[in-house]
């Protein structure tokens, strides 16, 4: 069994990214409606509830199964920090003793919210630190002021614009934040039933998995980014 451990960033973060090792794994997309039968996941449903030995049983039997149409079998466990004690100590068997062509991903804040013997046999994926913007930061309101302009520009305009603010754009690390508040503002329009704005926010999403797992050059992708966003009149 090839494990994996994702710590740090955010839920979202942490989750888009065990995503994309899942599917990789999987050798298949993963839908938003249905789940393939190769995969078996655990989402969180309440941030209070924990997964309990029963739970973690059930996973192990499905693992030991034969794959039915992926290359692997995967196991994904949104927040495995909910695990109970019991319940880790039970996956520990399963990881000393892998069942073949079997995959396991856990996300978790920090690999110290599990036990070190659970730890030790994953590989670690660290992801940048969360870089949500407060609202009461300075760079806030100017983000959301940008966001107003740029919607109503033209493709050639939104590249105009970020040729004359290109030093700021080449650092990931503001492009991550503005990314992220440009996309809850695009959420705010999906939620009107605007058809561009929601083709639009699954390209933000992909584009804030790519920032956050590879070494994309932060000024393309904004670029592209801006690209996506439908015009608002």
């Amino acid at each position: 069994m090839t494990s994996f451990l994702i710590v740090q960033g955010s839920v979202s973060q942490r989750l888009e990214t065990a995503k994309t090792l899942a599917e990789k794994s999987l050798g298949q997309k993963l839908s938003s409606t249905n789940n393939p039968p190769d995969l078996f996941y655990f989402p969180v449903d309440k941030e209070d509830k924990s997964l309990g030995i029963a739970a973690i049983r059930d996973l192990i039997k499905r693992l030991a199964r034969t794959t039915t149409q992926a290359k692997n079998k995967v196991g994904l466990i949104a927040e495995a920090q909910r695990m109970t004690r019991e319940a880790q100590n039970a996956l520990l068997k399963t990881l000393e003793e892998p069942p073949a062509h079997s995959v396991l991903i856990l996300t978790a804040p920090k690999a110290e919210t599990l036990l070190p013997t659970i730890v030790s046999r994953c590989a670690i994926w660290r992801l940048p630190p969360t870089a949500t913007l407060p609202q009461d930061n300075p760079e806030y309101p100017e983000a959301r002021n940008a966001w107003r302009e740029i919607v109503q520009k033209n493709r050639g305009e939104r590249l105009a614009w970020v040729e004359e603010n290109k030093t700021r754009f080449t650092d990931q690390g503001q492009v991550q934040r503005w990314l992220e508040v440009w996309t809850a503002l695009l959420r705010d329009l999906a939620l009107k039933q605007n058809q561009s704005a929601i083709l639009s926010l699954k390209k933000a999403e992909q584009l804030h998995r790519w920032l956050i797992t590879t070494n994309v050059n932060p000024r393309l992708l904004w670029e592209n980014f801006l690209l996506s966003l439908p015009v608002v009149e």
